[in-house]
C-alpha cells in the first residue's frame, strides 16, 4: 500500500516556502519575509488576547514566515499569533518524533498545519498542536522555518520581503486527462516501510512521485462499500491490487480503502470510524 503520511511534506522551507493552504479570508500570509533584527519577547500582559485564549495580537510585519496565521479580533495592522511563537523568542519549539524523523510542535493556529494536522500527528505536542518534521522533502530536504538553528520568535524591527524564487515542486505522474498529479519529493519524505511502493516515474534521479492531493491534504471521499479516498491508478502499490474498485472517483483513480489508510494518515480518514 502506497505511504500516505504525506501530508507532512509540503511544510515549507524559508528557502521555498511552498506552503499548501492559501490564505482565507481574515487570514494572514507570512510566508516570504527575511527578519534582520534580534528576536523579543513581548509582555503578553499588554497585548490583545486572540486564538481562544491560545494567541496574542501583533504586529503583522514583526513576524516571520511561518504560514498563514488568523486574523481575529486583532487590529487592522496585527495578527493573531500563537503564544509558543511569541514567546519563542531565538529558542526553538519543543522538539518531537515526525512521521518521517525529527520535528517540532506547532500551534494548529498557522491554517497549514491545521489543514494537516491528521496526518502529522501530535505525538509529543499539546493537544492544539502538530508534530510538523524539521525537513522539507519537496525541496531537497531543506529546513523548514520552525527548526532553523537561530530558533524562531517575533522581531524587534518589521521584516522585509524576500527576493528568493520560489520554486515549484517538480510535478509527475500524468492522468488519462495529461494532467500531472504527482509531486517529485525526495524519498526521506515518505515513511521508511512504504518507500518500495512509489517509483521515479517523471521525477529527476533519486527522487520519488507521491499524489499531488494527499501532499496537500487534499482529498476525495468515495464509496465503493467501503469508505475511502480516490488516489490516481499510476501509483504503484495501489495499482497492482485488483481488488480496489473506482467507487465513484474519476477515471484513472481508484477508491482506497479507509480500513487501510487510517492507521497511514490518509487525509480523509480520520473522522472514519476505527477498523473492527
Amino acid at each position: 500500500m502506497l505511504g500516505l503520511n504525506l501530508a507532512a511534506c509540503t511544510i515549507g522551507s524559508p528557502e521555498y516556502r511552498t506552503f499548501n493552504a492559501a490564505p482565507g479570508r481574515g487570514a494572514v500570509q507570512t510566508s516570504g519575509l527575511v527578519c534582520d533584527s534580534k528576536t523579543v519577547a513581548p509582555d503578553l500582559a499588554s497585548l490583545q488576547s486572540c486564538g481562544g485564549d491560545k494567541g496574542h495580537c501583533y504586529d503583522r510585519t514583526k513576524v516571520p514566515g511561518v504560514g498563514t496565521l488568523p486574523q481575529d479580533a486583532c487590529p487592522a495592522e496585527e495578527i493573531c499569533v500563537p503564544d509558543t511563537i511569541l514567546m519563542a523568542n531565538g529558542k526553538k519549539l519543543t522538539a518531537c518524533e515526525s512521521i518521517i524523523g525529527a520535528g517540532t510542535c506547532v500551534s494548529t493556529m498557522v491554517a497549514e498545519i491545521d489543514a494537516n494536522k491528521g496526518s502529522l500527528g501530535n505525538q509529543g505536542c499539546g493537544a492544539d498542536e502538530a508534530c510538523v518534521p524539521c525537513v522539507d522533502p519537496t525541496n531537497g530536504n531543506a529546513t523548514t522555518p520552525f527548526c532553523l538553528e537561530a530558533g524562531i520568535g517575533v522581531h524587534e524591527e518589521p521584516c522585509v520581503a524576500s527576493n528568493e524564487a520560489q520554486e515549484k515542486p517538480q510535478a509527475c505522474c500524468l492522468s488519462k486527462k495529461g494532467k500531472p498529479v504527482g509531486t517529485c519529493i525526495e524519498p526521506s519524505g515518505v515513511p521508511e516501510g512504504q518507500r518500495g511502493s512509489v517509483e521515479q516515474d517523471l521525477c529527476k534521479p533519486g527522487l520519488a512521485c507521491v499524489p499531488e492531493a494527499l501532499t496537500r491534504g487534499e482529498f476525495t471521499k468515495c464509496n465503493a462499500g467501503y469508505s475511502g479516498v480516490c488516489v490516481d491508478r499510476c501509483f504503484v502499490g495501489i495499482t497492482n491490487s485488483s481488488l480496489l474498485l473506482e467507487g465513484g472517483c474519476d477515471d484513472g483513480e481508484v477508491c482506497v480503502p479507509c480500513l487501510f489508510g487510517k492507521g497511514q494518515g490518509l487525509p480523509g480518514c480520520q473522522g472514519e470510524p476505527d477498523p473492527g
